[in-house]
């Protein structure tokens, strides 16, 4: 099998381990009707016990993507559910220099996702980063009750 590549969600300068943010969506009835098929990587994941140990490995992408390297120069990022996960990193970079002291430009974040309840990857940090003045937050959710597109029924 093809290695399945993801995106590191946080700041190195920021965290002191390395973060992945992975969703674990493909799940189902199997074709023969027994039992659950999951996603082979993310299904993994998942499985592994507190404190395993998961053997990867990092490799520099073909297409860099980065924060700009002035962080005075302002950043717009687009991301729905887990991929938001390099934006993490970026808007943990800039809380840091923030915290250090050092000026940041403007930040605004588009997110989306489903529910606000199970779909707001680390809502509380954004929402704290929102709070510090780090990130414009912006978020939308097509299944929540009362916003446009929704379809569900309570």
């Amino acid at each position: 099998m093809r290695p399945r590549c993801y995106s590191i969600s946080s700041s190195p300068a920021a965290a002191s381990s390395c973060h992945l943010t992975v969703g674990v969506l493909l799940r189902g009835p199997t074709r023969s009707g027994h039992g659950t098929f999951s996603g082979v990587a993310s299904g993994h994941l998942e499985s592994g016990m507190e404190g395993s140990t998961v053997f990867t490995f990092i490799r520099k992408p073909t297409i860099p993507f980065h924060p700009p390297a002035n962080p005075h120069v302002p950043m717009i990022m687009v991301g729905a559910g887990t991929g938001m996960a390099p934006f993490r990193g970026f808007l943990q970079d800039r809380a840091d220099l923030k915290a250090k002291g050092v000026p940041v430009g403007e930040s605004i974040l588009f997110f989306g996702c489903r529910n606000p309840e199970s779909d707001f990857l680390y809502a509380d940090e954004l929402q704290g980063f929102a709070a510090a003045g780090v990130v414009d937050l912006q978020v939308a959710f097509s299944r929540a009750e009362g916003q446009p597109g929704c379809t569900c029924k309570i």
